[in-house]
Parts: C-alpha cells; sequence; structure tokens
C-alpha cells in the first residue's frame, strides 16, 4: 500500500541518517527525525490525514490497540536492516489538545542479547 511504502521510506532514511528517533503527529503535517539530541524536519506531509494512516500503519505493525483512545501505549516491530537486527519501539500518546503523537525508536539489536 501507499503508506506502507512511506513508512518503508521514512525508517530507512532515518536509519540511513544515523537517527535515533521518528516522530509523526496529527498536529503537523510533517515527519521529524532526531539525530544527536537534535530534532530536525524531514518532510512535509501532503494531508493530517497521511499522518493519521502513518500512525494507524504503526500501530498494527506494534500490535497496539487502535480502538483505545487517549491512553498512552508503547510496543514493538522487529525487523531487519542491512542483514542486522533492528528492535523498533512505538510508543503513542495524545497531546493536551487532543492530537495524536507517535514515537519510534530505532535500536540496533545486540545480538549477544537477542
Amino acid at each position: 500500500s501507499p503508506v506502507s511504502k512511506l513508512l518503508n521510506l521514512i525508517v530507512l532514511e532515518a536509519l540511513e541518517g544515523e537517527c535515533k528517533q521518528v516522530h509523526i503527529t496529527t498536529a503537523a503535517e510533517a515527519v521529524r527525525f532526531r539525530r544527536d539530541e537534535t530534532w530536525f524536519e524531514y518532510m512535509r506531509l501532503p494531508a493530517p490525514i497521511v499522518s493519521q494512516r502513518l500512525i494507524n500503519r504503526i500501530r498494527v505493525l506494534a500490535t497496539l490497540d487502535r480502538i483505545k483512545g487517549n491512553v498512552r501505549q508503547e510496543g514493538g516491530i522487529d525487523a531487519t536492516w542491512r542483514g542486522a537486527k533492528l528492535d523498533l519501539r512505538a510508543a503513542v500518546q495524545f497531546t493536551t489538545e487532543g492530537h495524536e503523537e507517535m514515537f519510534l525508536n530505532l535500536a540496533q539489536r545486540d545480538v549477544e542479547s537477542a
């Protein structure tokens, strides 16, 4: 699907750029990356519905409950990149204004602890 392809692109670009976190929110039509403790805008999204669909896709992959509203949830996604196992940690929360925020932490899994 187009949303899956966009999410794959976002995660691959974040990994290539050695970013540690991806932030998607329904409050802004943008995707932000965190690298070296600094946030920067990676891309502008064409409409708020796109950020909502990206968040929903991550919810599915991380086995988070899509029905629960206004409750912080956390989950994980197992993936591989360049032959290395990744541990993608997803956390979704709501702002006081009612906007949904998704944080996706990107970490390479330690081979010894896997």
